[in-house]
């Protein structure tokens, strides 16, 4: 890895983590995975409510596709849910969901709005939690990636502020 790279992605990182400690999300549950473990029964219970009540705006159930802020942070939770706890009854859906939406993202590499509010909240999620979906660090590193990593670089002022558009 070139370690101009390497300066650039801990460099947005650390935007992205400055931002999730002012941002607490509870639609994105970031902070929660950085600081809870997913073995403790009462974060499980949590996680698992958490996941079987999850619907955008407030509807009724709904399974978002593509790569937008509708899909992306939903199935990131119960496809992390689904790896957890693998013998509760909604494991294969939601691990088949996450990786659908996964691949939907993947295969374009960017997301559909182009803002720096629904955009960053589903990319600062998979910046802390892909590599427990995962399993491996390229959603940081692969070469294609870079293009969003350096319009954050771009969009985020030096002082950590967000452009409102």
């Amino acid at each position: 890895m070139n370690q101009g790279l390497d300066t650039r992605l801990r460099e947005v990182k650390a935007l992205l983590v400055m931002h999730s400690v002012l941002i607490v999300r509870a639609a994105v549950g970031m902070v929660w995975l950085t600081l809870m473990t997913a073995d403790e029964s009462w974060f499980k219970d949590l996680w698992l409510d958490y996941c079987r009540n999850l619907h955008v705006w407030g509807t009724k159930p709904i399974e978002w596709r593509g790569p937008c802020h509708r899909s992306m942070p939903e199935a990131l939770a119960k496809g992390l849910a689904a790896k957890w706890y693998p013998d509760i009854p909604e494991a294969a859906h939601w691990r088949e969901y996450s990786l659908l939406v996964w691949h939907d993202f993947w295969r374009v590499k960017d997301l559909l709005q182009n803002d720096t509010g629904y955009f960053q909240d589903s990319v600062r999620a998979y910046v802390f939690s892909s590599d427990q979906l995962l399993g491996d660090d390229r959603y940081l590193r692969d070469p294609d990636m870079q293009k969003i990593w350096e319009r954050l670089m771009a969009e985020i002022t030096p002082d950590g502020a967000i452009n409102p558009y």
